[in-house]
């Protein structure tokens, strides 16, 4: 390679669609992870965000 010449470079949608695909399949295969992904968000939100939601803040924003 000559020091003008740029090296080549994989195009940027089909690389981004293939790691994508990639990661999902890797999550795919580990349940346990993928279940704790989706359901510690859910949970956090019903401990600590539930609660609140019928609150409105003393300048008028409402929480929920």
């Amino acid at each position: 390679m000559s020091a003008g010449a740029k090296p080549a470079v994989a195009p940027l949608g089909r690389m981004l669609v293939v790691q994508a695909r990639s990661e999902m399949r890797m999550r795919w295969r580990i349940p346990a992870f993928s279940v704790t992904i989706v359901a510690l968000p859910v949970l956090f939100f019903t401990f600590f965000g539930l609660p609140y939601v019928k609150q409105t803040l003393p300048n008028g924003i409402n929480l929920g």
